[in-house]
């Protein structure tokens, strides 16, 4: 998704490594210095961090109490029900075609967001979409 909050997720991200890394400290017993074992946590909490992330892209982004400071973008997900209304002319008749029904399928992910047109006659899918804000 574009136009995301830059500032807010570096600042995160800085925040959410220096709280693990302390608090993975705290559990191994060691003390706040600069240390080879103080140092050989980082792997373990770049792991957590990059575990964390993953349930953040994939379900937390949703959650109201990231919106609007660190995800700029609604959740549109949903089945919405519409009408196609077309201004074509029948050439044989001189007169437009009848309205279609239509429903979209709105499936968002953190990254990229998927949309499905169902009507009476097709079903088409996108391969590309982007949400603006």
């Amino acid at each position: 998704m574009k136009h995301l909050n830059v500032k807010a997720f570096v600042a995160l991200s800085i925040g959410l490594t220096v709280g693990i890394w302390l608090i993975l400290l705290f559990l191994s017993g060691l003390k706040l210095e600069a240390t080879w074992l103080a140092f050989r946590q980082l792997p373990t909490v770049l792991s957590i961090e990059m575990i964390l992330w993953g349930l953040f892209v994939k379900w937390g982004w949703r959650s109201k109490i990231f919106q609007p400071w660190l995800v700029p973008f609604p959740l549109i997900q949903g089945t919405w029900k519409g009408t196609l209304t077309s201004t074509w002319i029948d050439p044989n008749t001189q007169k437009p075609t009848d309205p279609i029904h239509v429903l979209l399928v709105v499936r968002p992910t953190f990254l990229s967001v998927h949309c499905t047109i169902i009507t009476q006659e097709s079903q088409s899918r996108s391969y590309s979409a982007t949400i603006h804000t």
